[in-house]
Formats: structure tokens, sequence, C-alpha cells
């Protein structure tokens, strides 16, 4: 009997610990926001849109939408673009996104939802929620949000202003660029013009910070001077003192010049340009190379990325290297499109375009192994579960996709899709090699790729609505561009983190600035290559800023120590790969909630009440 009670106990103890693990009371808080979205209906008229957006916290950064009717235009961009948005707003707000989730419902007369001309108003209502802030219920807005901050061009403007006239709104906040605006199918409207006409403030407006300044009151960000700190810089000036070793087959100029800006502490502009001669150099080399010499010097880079490959899925991420490794990734898949490229001449016959490709294939994937270096030298950081890093990368793809669907459905509405055909082929191109690295799992790879396709489309989605402009808003547009960049490069420093790309990007896209001014006055074309590069620059240090600060909030590893030991200098340029370590077993820890846990606590409970009962009768 003794025996029994001990069971009865031991059971009733295990049955209550197992169910109390099981059953654990969250405190949820929800809130919610109305806005009211200028859309065009079917016909072409103007007409305004109730989106309700509810914030929920504790949360996973899951966005659930729902649209009477479904959100079928464009592609459905609407659906990535309310993604984006509430990236956006998590970044304004300075929280992490996995914070919360966010449900997304829309009620419209149009015939169908579509498109994110919502999104940049939708990312000030969502920020509202999450910084505690009212909305002006006299401005409304139209306009894309873009992954930079900026607010991109949206068709139907005009309508979409009578529409909030007729609604009694006092103020429209448009796209900055688009306050005269063309159409194919009609003469160019003066949109401040027209709001004047009917009684209403037309407000250009080209950051989603500009939008919440007229939305919800908020200052806007100071304007942020480029600093460089310490890490930076010794990393930097590796990766360039590294490319002197080759300076026996560099011009002379070329060395002048990359000595005038590292002596600038601009190390990466400097490593840039030896870069580019290096490239030439190789090309000169290898133009005397065979077919079948070229087919063996690939094989050869080929099996030189795979090592690299293995040696990157057998490295942890943490909120510190994650900066490094995604650009070994971005540069791994540079040389294997270069590669294929290279197969592709042979295959049509042309030797010497092939040797070039093969020639810049060589010289990326020949200082990969100083970026590998590098990421050896840093230690310490939190680590990034694979788990989030499946997340960010998920739902940085889906916008990548729905950002060229956009740039395609614009250039049709403009009639000048047939321009921009190559463009897009080889965005979606690249969207679809970003899928596949995601279905292998290869997560960094994919975000790699997504975050080139969104830099890539927001310069031509700014590029195509510049023709009608004047030279001050190209100037002005590069200068709001960059100080978005800056802006989100120093909130990664707050968290004292070396955001070795962002800074990178900002620095030579500075470089091509300066570029641009010098030549802008003579009207050449390579003015124009000389925005469009740095326009793109500036673009890609905001999304990588962007998105290395949301890891880093949502694993909460602000401020966590880490050392960069920078190596020492003493190989000149290789595509030698390092040995491969053996594999090491990690354990990792992760907290979960068993859904059976529950279940069994209780039927062991239940199993000594039965046991009770029957020894009671």
């Amino acid at each position: 009997m003794k025996a029994l009670m001990l069971l009865i106990i031991a059971l009733t103890i295990a049955g209550v610990a197992l169910g109390a693990q099981g059953w654990t009371a969250r405190q949820v808080y929800i809130k919610s926001v109305t806005i009211h979205a200028l859309a065009v209906t079917s016909n072409n008229s103007g007409a305004v849109i109730n989106i309700t957006v509810t914030a929920i916290t504790p949360g996973t950064g899951n966005i659930y939408v729902a649209t009477s009717p479904l959100p079928i235009g464009e592609g459905g961009s609407f659906i990535a673009s309310s993604q984006m948005a509430a990236i956006m707003a998590a970044s304004m707000a300075d929280i992490p996104f996995t914070k919360y989730d966010f449900l997304v419902n829309s009620s419209s007369n149009t015939l169908e939802i579509g498109g994110p001309s919502a999104s940049g108003y939708m990312t000030v209502g969502i920020f509202s929620l999450l910084d505690n802030r009212t909305l002006n219920s006299s401005v409304t807005m139209t306009g894309m949000i873009m992954p930079d901050g900026t607010i991109g061009p949206v068709g139907g403007i005009p309508d979409k202003i009578r529409a909030a006239a007729s609604m009694g709104y006092k103020v429209v906040l448009v796209p900055y660029g688009q306050q005269i605006y063309t159409s194919p199918t009609s003469a160019p409207v003066n949109l401040i013009s027209l709001g004047k006409e009917l009684g209403v403030t037309v407000i250009p407006v080209s950051t989603v910070y500009q939008a919440a300044h007229y939305l919800t009151g908020i200052s806007l960000p100071p304007n942020q001077t480029l600093t460089l700190p310490p890490y930076y810089i010794s990393m930097t000036k590796y990766l360039y003192e590294t490319l002197l070793f080759n300076k026996s087959i560099i011009p002379t100029g070329t060395l002048e010049t990359a000595e005038y800006y590292a002596n600038q502490d601009n190390y990466y502009t400097a490593a840039s340009l030896i870069y580019s001669s290096l490239i030439n150099y190789y090309q000169s080399s290898f133009s005397s190379l065979t077919s079948s010499q070229i087919r063996s010097e690939a094989k050869s880079i080929n099996s030189t990325i795979n090592n690299y490959l293995a040696l990157l899925n057998k490295t942890s991420v943490t909120s510190v290297n994650i900066d490094v490794m995604v650009g070994m990734y971005d540069r791994i898949y540079q040389a294997q499109q270069l590669l294929n490229q290279t197969m592709s001449d042979l295959n049509a016959g042309s030797v010497g375009e092939a040797a070039a490709n093969l020639s810049a294939a060589y010289v990326r994937v020949a200082t990969l192994k100083y970026w590998y270096e590098l990421l050896k030298g840093i230690s310490g950081g939190y680590p990034i579960p694979n788990q989030l890093l499946y997340k960010i990368s998920q739902d940085y793809l889906s916008y990548a996709q729905s950002t060229v669907t956009y740039l395609y459905s614009l250039t049709q509405a403009e009639g000048i899709s047939a321009l921009f055909a190559g463009e897009i082929n080889q965005l979606l191109n690249e969207v679809s090699n970003a899928q596949t690295y995601f279905g292998e799992g290869n997560y960094l790879m994919a975000l790699s790729n997504s975050l080139d396709v969104i830099s890539e489309t927001s310069t031509m989605l700014h590029l195509i609505f510049m023709s009608s402009q004047s030279a001050s808003y190209e100037t002005g547009l590069l200068s709001t561009v960059r100080q978005l960049a800056l802006y989100s490069a120093s909130k990664l420093e707050q968290c004292n983190a070396t955001p070795l790309l962002p800074l990178s990007y900002i620095q030579y896209g500075d470089y091509w600035y300066g570029q641009y001014n010098s030549t802008a006055t003579n009207s050449t074309g390579g003015a124009s290559s000389y925005f469009s590069t740095a326009l793109n620059l500036y673009e890609m240090s905001s999304a990588y800023s962007n998105v290395v600060l949301q890891l880093i909030k949502t694993v909460a590893a602000c401020n966590v120590t880490y050392t960069i030991s920078v190596p020492a200098i003493n190989e000149t340029l290789s595509t030698s790969a390092p040995s491969i370590p053996p594999t090491s077993t990690q354990s990792t820890i992760y907290t979960t909630i068993n859904p059976l846990t529950f279940t069994v606590g209780m039927l062991m409970v239940l199993a000594a009440l039965a046991i009770i009962i029957k020894f009671s009768k």
C-alpha cells in the first residue's frame, strides 16, 4: 500500500508539473489603427478605402492580410508591400519586427485591390501603433514605401487628390518628384496647382520620415555625418593592403588615385579602384587562352567557390559576423553568374567575351580569401537562430519579387516596358535564383540576392520617373537617399555593431557621386551612369543596414561584446581556397512549448486519480 501511495503521489506531481509546463498563461496586447488610403477604381475615378491594421504582441513577425475583394492587382504586391510596411515601421520605432504579428484588413468598392500605393501611409499607420502616436485625421497620403525609407512613385494621383478633396481632407501627401504628374494618356498635371483649385494642400514628401512628420508630428531624423569606427577602418585597410601586393601589375595612375583615397581612410574605395585594375590586367592576360583552357580555369574557379561555400556552411552566424558572411555570399553569387556567362559565351563561340567574364570571376574569387580571413578573426556576438534567418529571408524574398512585379506594371502603364525588358528579365532571374537558394536552406545567400534585387529595383523605380524632373531633382534625390543610408548605418553603430558593407557602400557611393558632380554639367552619358551607380550603392547600404539591424534587435544583441582580430598580410593574389575543417558537433538549446506536454501531464494526473478511486471503493 505504501508503494502504491508513492506511485500515486509521483504521478500526481509529475502530471501537475507537465501540465503547468504545457499550459502557460500569456497576456496579449492588441491595438488597431485605420487609415483612409487613396485609390483608383476600375473606371479610373478616385476613391478612399479603409485599411485597418492591428498589431498583436507577443508575436513572431507574421503578416495576415484579409481584403474584400482579394488583392490580385499588380501581381498581388499589396500583400508583400504590407510586409515591408510593417518591417519599415518597426525599424522607425526602433523595435524588433518579430515582437508583433500584424493583421491587415481592407474593404473597397473597387473591382480589385492591388499595388503598393497605400504602403507608405500604411507604414506611418503601423509606426503610430508601435510608437503610441495619433494620426492627423485631416491628412491623407499616397506613395509606395521603399526599403530605404523613400516614398516611391504611384499612379492615378490627380484622381486620388480629387477623391481626397471630396471627402474633406485638407492635406494630401504625394511622392516627391511626381508633383508634375505625367501620364501617357493625358497632359502633365501640376498637382500643387490642382490641389489649390480643390482647396487641398498638396505636399511632396521624399521619405517616410517626412510623411510621419505631417501625419504624426514626429521630429525629422537629424542629418548624419559619415563616421568610421576603428574596427571598420582596420578591416577595410586590410582589404586594401592585401591588394597592394599586386601593385607591380597595377597602372601608376590607379595606384596614385587609390593612395589618395586611402590617405583619407577611404580604404574601401581605394581597394575597389585597384580591384577594377586587376580585372583589366587579367582580362588582357586571359585574352590569349583557348576555349579548352578557359573551361579548365572555369572548372578550377568553380571548385574553389564550392570550397568557400562549404566553409561558410560550417560557420555559425552571429550578430557580429553576419555582415561579412552576407558580403561573401554576395561575391560568390556574382562569381557564379560570371562563370555561367563564361560558359554561355563559349557555347556561342565568343571566346573573347568568355575570357573577359572569366577574368572578372577569377579576381572576385581570388579576393574571397581576404574576406574569409576577416571572418575568422571575428569572435563574440550573439548567435542568430536559423528560424530567424528563415523568416527574414522569406520576407525579403517575397518583397523582392513583388517590387520587380510592380516595376514591370509601372513601365507598362507608362508605355516604356520594352525599354526595360532586359533589366526586368534579369531581375526576375535573380529572384528565381534566390528562390532556389531559399529552397535549399541557404537563407543568407537568398537574403543577399533579395537585397540586391530590391536595391536595383528601387534604383530603377527612381530613374524611370526622373526624366521629367529638373537637374536639381537628381542631386536632391542622391542627397536624400544618402542621408537615409547614413541614418540607417548610424543606428547600427549605436548598437555597437560594425556595419562593414553599409559604410563601404556609402563611401564608394560618395566616390561616384563626386564623379557625377564633375561631369553632370557636360551632360555626358557617363554622368548618367555615375548617378545610377551612386544611387544604387546608397540603396544597397540602406537595405543591408535595415536587415542587419532587424536581426540584431530581434535577438537583443545590441552592445554585446565581441572582438575583431585583423589578420596579417602575407599572400599575393591566388584563387586557391583554404582547406575545409572537419565537421564539429555543436549543441544548441532551443526553448519551445510542446503541445503534447499538457496532455501527457493531465493523463498522468488522471491515472493517479483512477488508482485512488479504485482502491478507495
